[in-house]
């Protein structure tokens, strides 16, 4: 019985938290992640990168659409990082590429309509650059990530 309750106390502290952790990091990416990632110096980006990477992983529903807004942006700006984390995290990879369109294009403001139909097209430009010059695993991941995109269009829902 002992080590049920400790096994219980263990995963309600952990939930508790990953809670804490999403809540705060989510905070912090807001506050810092647009001049870290576009900042002039690449080292900057590196802990918004594993930040959103963390936050992938634990990700709901709710928290998956909140960390594509960040991941879509530092696959405008540190298309590369952003694809290296991948690299190591493949299944999580396949998981966010599948719904790349809904995670990055959907809304429920007509006036962000036209800025999310930026957005893609600055990812799409970002990683078709990148394509010409990175390794092979990375390229097919950029190609993929277009691919998805442009078979994508902003849905705008009530």
């Amino acid at each position: 019985m002992s080590r049920l309750l400790i096994a219980v106390s263990f995963f309600l502290q952990s939930t508790a938290w990953s809670r804490d952790f999403a809540s705060e990091s989510l905070l912090w990416l807001d506050t810092n992640a647009e001049k870290l990632l576009c900042g002039e110096r690449e080292s900057d980006a590196i802990p918004v990168i594993h930040t959103i990477g963390s936050l992938w992983l634990i990700r709901d529903g709710a928290l998956g659409f909140e960390v594509s807004d960040h991941l879509g942006r530092a696959l405008e700006c540190r298309p590369e990082m952003m694809l290296v984390w991948f690299e190591r995290h493949e299944s999580d990879f396949d998981a966010w590429v599948s719904d790349a369109g809904a995670l990055l294009l959907t809304t429920d403001s007509e006036s962000e309509v036209e800025q999310l139909r930026g957005v893609k097209l600055r990812i799409i430009r970002a990683l078709s650059s990148l394509s010409k010059t990175c390794n092979s695993n990375c390229r097919t991941k950029a190609e993929r990530i277009i691919s998805a995109l442009s078979l994508a269009d902003v849905q705008l829902i009530d």
